[in-house]
């Protein structure tokens, strides 16, 4: 195999798919990414990876990506198949990471998928037709409130025609959102009028919760909130809730549904931050052992660069609070998310087992944490190996089976609706060797802060490898920085185009792709002129047959590609949020200089 020239490599990839998910870079600095579809959520919507075994053995996971990168998404990973699917619940709703979707099976198989906007006005939900059928999704039914969010069904019993409890967050002002519950008696059809459980105190943003159940017991833990990633935390507090009638750990009523809405204060107090110099919390996860012990895990922050993960679990008739692990900084570079940390999960039905993203060398990586002794002692141990992007809020998949425990999102998060992040953990998503396989949904990203406000001054060249499917399909290649990108039909089918320059929007097209022949473009810059190639198989076409360059422009330089960290994507744009390769990329390279024409016909040979 011929060499790819080296002087002025940035970047080589060659889009081969490895175990955990990575596209690795064969240049000398390596800049290896993650796989998968574009996935965002956040960690009070519940439950959002859930498995059911009947007739077929698969899990389910919710969360806001699909075509647009603003759709809320149920993927299915069959475990039987080894596939993994995606159904779109709606489009373009929103690109706020709140608004991912709930997923919940039901006791007889049918699935129930729900969503929101962040506040909105209306809860969204879907139901399916057929069993275990995610494809079967029917029609959008809704309610509407003054700003809902967060829906988290709840079925105690194995019963299909036990009650559903659906408990969610509406506000009754720009402040003050209170804890808020509805009951369904016909599998979710319809649900009752609400009832609001607890009161937030007048101006706090919010009081948050996590259930869990078992055994027909539901177990929900509270923090109460002055504001959302910015504010003072208070509390972390339990109850016990059984049809309405909120008790303590220990039998004690709180409670009947006659006395709701109740006062946050009127809550068992786990852990208390109105004593002195006592850090602010926020819950994160729940969990019941196999004797109906509750259990929990949530985040401290001594500092906002400084978070604490603790768990906290019912023994012998008492609370046993303890740290668990440092968890590094708030994740993110909006500093209205100094209270977001990386993220902590536990399954509902094991909380010997914990899962966290905890900062190591700059990164957040994922751990998994496990107590042999109710939580007095942990060993833990590393689930991802070192990659250049974060591993950020796991998700305990309900029910797992053992090869796919635990989903999580890898990349950057910028804000609450600003992030770069693709799905992980589903076997499917591991797949070992090939080139990268897009269906217009998956994209990598690459080492999102690895080049910063890199700054060409010498001239640049950005190539691919490419087979497409449909030559007529607008779809994206490679994304630098927002500024650098190939398309594929941007304009006219079967063209190629480069976009340099994002202000002055220089384009530059090719013609020539046809479908299922793996082709090369190279485009070049060498501080005043543009040029781009198309090349099929390693050898130089172009309309006329010559081999000459197709286009050339000039665009004036240095060419700056901003002054915060910008993104690298293979296979989609950046973000990951708008339409991607349909067929492969077999190799992507990046240099901080234009090559000459000898250099470039070896790294169309490379890149082969």
């Amino acid at each position: 195999m011929t060499e790819i020239p080296e002087d002025g490599l940035l970047g080589h990839w060659t889009g081969e798919v490895k175990p955990g998910g990575r596209v690795y870079d064969r240049s000398p600095e390596g800049n290896d990414g993650v796989y998968g579809p574009a996935a965002k959520w956040v960690w009070f919507t519940n439950p959002r990876a859930v498995r059911y075994v009947g007739e077929h053995d698969r899990t389910h996971v919710g969360y806001l990506g699909g075509p647009t990168g603003r759709d809320p998404v149920v993927g299915t990973y069959d475990h039987d198949t080894g596939r993994f699917a995606e159904t779109v619940l709606a489009s373009d709703v929103s690109n706020n990471d709140h608004v991912g979707p709930a997923v919940w099976a039901r006791s007889d198989g049918h699935l129930i998928a729900l969503w929101s906007l962040h506040n909105g006005p209306w809860l969204r939900y879907r139901i399916t037709r057929n069993a275990e059928d995610p494809g079967s999704f029917g029609p959008v039914r809704e309610f509407e409130g003054a700003g809902i969010c967060y829906p988290n069904p709840v079925q105690p019993g194995d019963d299909p025609e036990d009650p559903i409890y659906l408990f969610y967050r509406d506000r009754t002002g720009t402040g003050d959102g209170h804890p808020y519950y509805r009951v369904s008696t016909d599998g979710g059809e319809t649900f009752e009028d609400p009832t609001r459980m607890i009161t937030a105190p007048e101006g706090h943003f919010s009081v948050y919760w996590m259930a869990a159940q078992r055994d027909g017991e539901v177990h929900l833990f509270f923090t109460d909130a002055e504001g959302g990633g910015t504010g003072p935390k208070w509390d972390v507090s339990y109850a016990r809730f059984d049809a309405g009638t909120l008790s303590t750990a220990d039998g004690e009523t709180i409670a009947t549904p006659a006395d709701l809405p109740i006062r946050v204060d009127d809550l068992e107090v786990l852990y208390d931050a109105s004593e002195p110099d006592t850090p602010s919390p926020w819950v994160w996860d729940s969990g019941v052992d196999a004797d109906g012990n509750p259990a929990a895990v949530y985040a401290t922050f001594p500092t906002t660069q400084s978070h604490e993960y603790r768990y906290v679990r019912r023994v012998d008739g008492e609370w046993r609070d303890r740290r668990l692990v440092d968890a590094g900084r708030y994740v993110g570079v909006d500093p209205n998310t100094g209270y977001y940390a990386s993220g902590i999960a536990m399954p509902e039905h094991d909380p010997d087992v914990v899962y966290a993203a905890v900062e190591r060398g700059g990164r957040a990586v994922l751990r998994r944490f496990e107590t042999a002794d109710a939580g007095e002692t942990f060993a833990g141990e590393t689930v991802t190996t070192r990659a250049t992007a974060d591993q950020l809020r796991p998700v305990a998949v309900r029910n797992a089976e053992p090869e796919f425990p635990v989903v999580w999102i890898a990349g950057a998060y910028n804000s609450l609706d600003a992030s770069q992040t693709v799905l992980r953990g589903p076997p499917a998503d591991l797949a070992t060797g090939g080139p990268l396989v897009g269906d217009g949904s998956r994209g990598v990203s690459l080492g999102v802060d690895c080049y910063g406000p890199a700054v060409f001054g010498r001239g640049l060249t950005v190539a691919a490898a490419f087979g497409t499917d449909d030559p007529a399909t607008r779809q994206c290649l490679l994304d630098f920085g927002g500024a650098i990108q190939l398309w594929l039909a941007d304009g006219d089918p079967g063209t190629v185009t480069l976009s340099l320059d994002g202000e002055s929007a220089v384009e530059l097209d090719c013609d020539g792709v046809t479908a299922d022949v793996t082709q090369v473009a190279v485009a070049s810059w060498d501080g005043d002129t543009v040029s781009l190639t198309l090349g099929s198989e390693a050898a130089s076409v172009s309309p006329n047959g010559d081999g000459a360059t197709t286009t050339a422009t000039t665009v004036d330089g240095p060419l700056a590609l901003g002054g915060d960290p910008e993104g690298w994507t293979l296979g989609k744009p950046r973000h990951l949020d708008g339409p991607g390769i349909v067929g492969t990329v077999e190799g992507a390279a990046l240099y901080n200089r234009a090559l000459g024409a000898d250099e470039a016909d070896r790294l169309r040979d490379a890149l082969t």
